[in-house]
Parts: C-alpha cells; structure tokens; sequence
C-alpha cells in the first residue's frame, strides 16, 4: 500500500463526539456520499457510519484529502489474511496464536486500563526487561508484521467501543518504560523497517487513534534515534512521540495532568499500582532468559547438530535463524534400535538410508527465522546440517532452537520429562 498520509494530523477542538460530529457535519456527510458506492457490504466489526468518516475528517481536513484513505481502509478490512485477524480481535482468539505465546517469553508488554482519562487502549512496555533481538530471531517476520497490526486493530476496536459508549472520542496511549533499554534493540532495522511500513498503513487506516506514544526514562541518545526514526516514519506518527527523561517529568507535563490518572500507573511509572498487583506480563514472571544456544560455522566447513528421540511418536519442533547473511541446512532422521536414551542412538540397520526431513536449502538472515515441525512414529536421532562450504571467507553464526515432544503425553508428558532430564547434550560434529 503507499502512504497518502504525509502531513501532521489535525487536533480536535474537543473531546465531545457530539460537538465534534456537529462541527464537521458537512465534510462528513461529503466524504460518505463519495464513497458511498464502495463501502464494504459484509463487515466484520467495523460501523461505517459518521463516527467513523468523523476520524478521517479530523485527521485529513477535508473530505477532498481524506477520500483516498478511507478507500485504502475499505481495501485493507477486506483482505483475507487482516480479515482473519479482525475476526480474532472481535472474538477474543488472537491470544491462541503459537507466535502470540512465544511472544510473551521474551517480552514483557501488556494492556492496562485505567491511566487514561478517556478510556481508550493503553498499553505498557518494559524495554530494560525485553529480549526483543531473541524474540526477533525466534518469531516468523510474517508472525511479528501480523502481531504488531493485531495492536492496532485491538486498540481501534476498543477506542471506537468506547467512543460509542462514552460519547468521548477515545484514543491509543502507548508507555515504554526505557530504562535499561539497549540502543541494539532501538536500531535493530528487522524491527524499524517493518514499524515504518506498518505506520504508514496505520496512517490511513486507522487515523486518529494513537494519542500519544511515551519512551519514559529516555536515555540521551534516543533523542538520536528519534532524529533517524523521523527520516523512516510518517509526519503523523512522529508527531505523537513524547520523550520524558524520567517519570517526574512525565506527570509533570501538562497533558499528563489533564488526559491521565497517575494513581492507576505502575509504580515503575511513578504511579501507585505496585509490582505485586501487576498482571504477570508486566512483571517479567513470563519472560524467559534462556537464550537460544548458537555456533558458529567456519568457512569452507559445515556442522551437524544431533538430536536423540527416545520416544515413538514424537514432533520435533525447530527454530533456526542466521545472523548474517545466509547458510545451507538441511536435516535427516535415522531410525534407533528400539525406545530409550540408549537404543535411540543404535542405528536400526547399517544398511538403511536416512529419511530426509529438510532436502538441503538455504537459511537467509533477511527473511528471519525458520519455523517448522518434523513428526515421527519411531525413535532414533536427527541430524541437522549446516553446511557453509560455499562460502570462502566468511563464518556464519547460527542460533538454533530443537525440542522433542511427546505426541501422546504432550511437552509434559513422562516420556518427555525423561527425555529432557536425560537429554541434555547436543553433540555437534565438524568437518573443516
């Protein structure tokens, strides 16, 4: 999609919908009537009624600047694959996405009601206590573009909820808490390239919704990073950052005293709302500091991690990624003797060819991580190549993550558990 949003978004005179949808009733009832013939017959969620036109008036000026936009919306809620996230916003199902659940191990980020004033979504962050390169390398691109859409749509849902309840225009407001944030992370371009296409989408698709976006506890350099950020980023977007070096100065502002309730703040915030009483994705009791194990492949060499299955019926579930540039991998399943540790590793017969799970292919940095399951009905092992004997000079660093799980049992099943108190060795062959 390309980005029509390019200037600073207008500010309402006020927060009343009814004054607000008095004041602009005309430019309304003009941007419905020319796009009257392509509003979306089957909807899901959204009302394209004046509440809706009301925002795009506020944020474009006109119906003139604004007509090009509310069609992009149009197009967008009508697109399979955002047509299959509104409906999990709208049912309540988005949480029951794998990638959601991994997300929550390496970020520490959750909604709160109550700060603002107006209602609207709010949502936490804890930067100094993410991992955000590992949930990077661990998380599909796909999966990670689809989650941070999944955050705009759930804040216009609950925004325009709200509107409609409270006669109040409701209104985003994002808090990312930075101390101990590292400036990696904030440059981390898998991150920033898809953030500025995603707001330049947001712009137009969802106009008037973030109210503001706090980076509290801000260290010198993101006034830095802010200077590139507003080189990649949408007037409209940046124009909604606020940077406070600490929390005094946050509730100090004149906009916090007006449009926030400090009270229902965490303490970390400078409110009153104590650790204790925090939602656990907010208090870190989530996040998991193992990070994935990773080696390092030589030039003009290749490595072979092993895995035992010591179980019949088993998934074998892999997430790898390459930090730099690319490698080739590959992988092949040897049957054992019989279940166990011990047998697994016996081959069945000296004479039987390997089954081939991954026909050899290349793992590039640019398109993240590779994601995937191997089910097998007999124990043995599993040999995962990567293999950089293409490459002349360079050595390449892999970070790898293989878990075996009990199909019958399930990840907590007994032959699992034993298997993971048993199995702890990942022998690693190589070959220069």
């Amino acid at each position: 999609m390309t980005s029509l949003a390019t200037d600073a978004e207008g500010l309402p005179s006020t927060h009343q919908i009814s004054s607000l949808l008095s004041e602009h009733s005309k430019e309304i009832q003009k941007l419905m009537t020319s796009v009257e013939s392509s509003i979306p017959k089957n909807s899901i969620y959204c009302k394209y009624d004046n509440i809706f036109f009301l925002r795009y008036i506020l944020s474009f000026g006109t119906a003139e600047k604004a007509r090009d936009a509310v069609l992009e919306c149009f197009a967008f809620r009508q697109e399979p694959r955002w047509v299959k996230l509104i409906q999990e916003i709208k049912d309540d199902t988005y949480e029951e996405n794998d990638f959601v659940k991994e997300m929550a191990k390496w970020q520490v980020a959750a909604p709160m009601d109550g700060i603002t004033v107006s209602g609207g979504f709010c949502v936490v962050i804890r930067g100094g206590m993410s991992d955000q390169a590992t949930m990077i390398d661990r998380i599909p691109q796909d999966d990670m573009y689809y989650a941070n859409m999944a955050y705009r749509e759930m804040a216009f849902q609950k925004c325009d909820t709200v509107t409609r309840e409270t006669g109040i225009l409701a209104k985003q407001v994002m808090f990312f808490d930075m101390n101990g944030s590292k400036l990696s992370d904030m440059m981390d371009r898998r991150m920033s390239d898809m953030y500025a296409d995603i707001s330049k989408i947001a712009a137009n698709v969802y106009p008037q919704l973030q109210e503001k976006t706090c980076l509290i506890n801000a260290p010198k350099w993101m006034g830095w990073v802010i200077s590139l950020f507003k080189k990649l980023l949408p007037v409209k977007t940046m124009e909604k950052f606020e940077l406070f070096s600490n929390t005094n100065d946050l509730w100090d502002s004149e906009w916090a005293k007006d449009r926030l309730v400090q009270d229902n703040a965490p303490e970390f915030m400078g409110g009153k709302v104590k650790d204790a009483d925090l939602m656990p994705q907010l208090t870190g009791a989530m996040r998991s500091y193992a990070p994935s194990p990773e080696i390092t492949i030589g030039a003009r060499s290749f490595q072979t991690v092993t895995i035992d299955v010591p179980i019949a019926s088993a998934q074998i579930e892999y997430n790898l990624i390459v930090v730099a540039r690319g490698i080739n991998f590959s992988a092949e399943f040897i049957e054992g003797t019989g279940v166990g540790l011990e047998q697994c590793r016996i081959p069945k017969s000296s004479s039987s060819a390997p089954i081939v799970l991954r026909k050899q292919s290349k793992l590039k940095a640019e398109t993240g991580c590779a994601k995937g399951v191997w089910s097998l009905d007999m124990p043995g092992i599993v040999k995962v190549k990567f293999d950089n004997q293409h490459s002349m000079l360079r050595s390449k660093t892999v970070k790898y993550t293989i878990e075996v799980r009990d199909i019958k049992d399930g990840p907590t099943g007994a032959a699992a558990a034993k298997w993971r108190e048993n199995a702890t060795r990942n022998k690693e062959e190589t070959k220069e």
